[in-house]
């Protein structure tokens, strides 16, 4: 992950001011893990303001004690963003993710496989979050297409859920055989449904969307 930041006990003020000054410091294509005890998506608006399209912010936590988030630096910066560009990005940090689990499942350690799946699933309904109530509403509006592919993604987020919550019972019961099973369907899943997004889907939200699709990345990121 990179370096660590403790914002816990901070207050707003303090907080932002710190996490500003670190994350000037930090290094190209660098990542640092935020942690605190309160939910860091305060924090968002001020950072988008400033340093807009010089970063991406993963959620690894998300209380109710503690919160946690991954930040790291775009190099080079990403001026304007993009509805491709970012989702895409989120699908790789969620496929990262994914084969982290896969890999301590193999392994058999299963503390490690019940870490990183505490992760994954976090990123993937952020994931599906960050469509659903953002860009999908956004995207039909603009098209008057509520029958076509975003209902297709839709149905398959329902599909993908099942099989997460299958995986969330097999981490449960530290049975290392049916995550492994598990995985290999959903990787197969996740692989089809992305491709079908960020080579159709994506490029027709940045089509439809010029001149809005800033205003709504940024809300979507702090969902």
């Amino acid at each position: 992950m990179g370096d660590s930041l403790d914002l816990s006990g901070k207050s707003s003020e303090q907080a932002q001011s710190e996490l500003e000054t670190v994350f000037s410091a930090l290094s190209g294509n660098c990542a640092l893990e935020i942690v605190a005890d309160f939910d860091l998506r305060v924090l968002l608006p001020s950072l988008q303001g400033k340093q807009w399209g010089k970063f991406d912010w993963f959620p690894l936590e998300d209380g109710p004690t503690c919160w946690r988030v991954a930040l790291s630096r775009l190099e080079p910066e990403v001026a304007p963003r993009s509805v491709e560009e970012l989702f895409t990005n989120d699908h790789k940090r969620c496929d990262e993710l994914f084969l982290m689990v896969e890999a301590a499942a193999q392994k058999g350690d299963i503390k490690q496989a019940k870490k990183n799946f505490a992760e994954f699933i976090l990123g993937m309904n952020h994931h599906f979050t960050m469509e659903e109530e953002g860009f999908f509403p956004a995207f039909e509006e603009a098209t008057g297409m509520t029958q076509g592919p975003t209902m297709v993604m839709r149905m398959e987020h329902t599909q993908m859920r099942g099989l997460l919550v299958d995986m969330q019972d097999a981490v449960d019961k530290e049975d290392s055989e049916a995550i492994s099973k598990i995985t290999t369907t959903l990787m197969v899943v996740m692989r089809q449904h992305n491709i079908k997004e960020e080579q159709m889907l994506y490029r027709m939200g940045d089509m439809h969307l010029t001149g809005q699709s800033e205003s709504l990345l940024k809300t979507v990121q702090t969902l």
